[in-house]
């Protein structure tokens, strides 16, 4: 009886610590993003240059700040994680309109994944609100030293042909 209790809690604890030992991959530093397609950035009526990541990573908190130029004006945020799972508001911006986004963002398999909700207000002519659902997978490669994010939102995929591959400059 007391060598099954033994061999019973050793099983426990090498559960327990295999769970509480999950790797989180440190995204921290400065990241630039590599154009692949010239042309497909050709197609858009946006020109987006000096596309730029810097993150800090400490505990739970992932800071990024994002900066890059938009048709020649410059533009940044910050958005503040938390992989925890206890969710974020963060503020988003658009070609010449921001709103408020949220997300919730958690560790699964070394890749954070950051599932978000935001509603865009559009008018031309006429007004109409979208609700759109988006889904942020950032992975980093084996030798830590490209950072690789999909997005799928409610349309479209950029899957790896169209991932924005960030190279670190550290």
């Amino acid at each position: 009886m007391k060598r099954n209790f033994s061999i019973l809690a050793l099983m426990f604890f090498l559960c327990v610590s295999g769970i509480l030992a999950q790797e989180k991959n440190d995204f921290s530093g400065t990241w630039l993003l590599e154009v692949k397609n010239e042309k497909s950035n050709s197609q858009s009526k946006y020109t987006v240059k000096n596309y730029t990541l810097k993150i800090s990573q400490t505990g739970e908190e992932i800071q990024i700040n994002r900066s890059y130029e938009l048709n020649g004006e410059p533009r940044s945020f910050t958005l503040t994680l938390f992989s925890d799972k206890r969710g974020e508001k963060n503020l988003l911006s658009f070609d010449t309109s921001e709103t408020e986004e949220k997300s919730k963002t958690l560790w699964r398999k070394h890749q954070l994944f950051r599932y978000i909700t935001y509603r865009k207000y559009s008018s031309n002519d006429w007004t109409y609100v979208s609700t759109n659902n988006v889904i942020e997978k950032y992975k980093l490669s084996e030798d830590g030293k490209t950072l690789t994010i999909v997005t799928q939102d409610n349309y479209l995929t950029w899957d790896s042909g169209f991932s924005p591959s960030l190279q670190s400059s550290k």
